[in-house]
């Protein structure tokens, strides 16, 4: 996983708790919520993470941010890992086994840490079961950390942290929704776009290529719509 922000907050002392949390709790919670545990996973929790912690727990009490919209609280995570890598299963396996909003921070071996979190929401459909998102991510980091955002609940706390990670700033009066679905399909035109350009370069037919260029038009102007440009 791959970030743009080098972003990492100062959390406040008050919601210190420090609270390591064992792996075999997360098989346990797995267990009672039926989500399936792979001998992939099994595998994974052993090979990727050296150990799991709760160093902070933001709640109206520790953070003086009154719940909203089913944000009662929002754990910080450090996932200590044993090598470089982490996969994105593995993070989405644990994020599942814990119900209620999560922002992760990935420590490597040398110290650098980087901070993870997907869109998380309780569903409206399964009472006790929450959605989850693509994850968003910032670069490894070691150096001084921020102040959090101003907010006024923990919801809006929790969706300027989520905003901080992802590639392009809100526009004017953009719901989170709205936000994310933006950035989401600028990624998918990206992608599209570069791999036209290699079609566009390969291709020999003249009449082809004048179509997959009227293509890469198409896309490109819908790129700048999306960017607000």
């Amino acid at each position: 996983m791959n970030g743009l922000s080098d972003k990492l907050y100062a959390w406040p002392e008050r919601a210190r708790v420090n609270r390591r949390l064992p792996k075999e709790t997360l098989i346990q919670n797995a267990k009672i919520a039926r989500i399936r545990i792979t001998p992939t996973i099994r595998a994974a929790l052993t090979a990727e993470l050296d150990r799991i912690t709760i160093t902070h727990q933001l709640a109206p009490q520790s953070v003086n941010l009154p719940a909203r919209a089913g944000v009662e609280d929002i754990l910080i995570i450090e996932l200590r890992q044993k090598s470089n890598e982490l996969s994105e299963k593995l993070l989405h396996w644990i994020d599942r086994t814990l119900p209620r909003a999560t922002i992760f921070e990935c420590k490597k071996p040398d110290g650098q840490v980087q901070m993870v979190m997907a869109h998380k929401r309780p569903s409206g459909a399964d009472k006790g079961k929450w959605v989850i998102g693509t994850y968003h991510v910032g670069k490894w980091y070691s150096g001084a950390r921020e102040s959090l955002p101003v907010s006024t609940h923990l919801l809006e706390l929790y969706s300027k942290v989520l905003r901080g990670l992802l590639p392009r700033t809100a526009l004017k009066g953009e719901s989170l929704e709205d936000h994310l679905a933006r950035c989401e399909t600028i990624s998918a035109l990206e992608k599209n776009r570069e791999q036209l350009k290699i079609k566009i370069a390969k291709e020999q037919q003249m009449n082809r290529r004048v179509a997959l260029n009227d293509e890469l038009k198409t896309v490109q102007a819908e790129l700048l719509l999306l960017e607000g440009e």
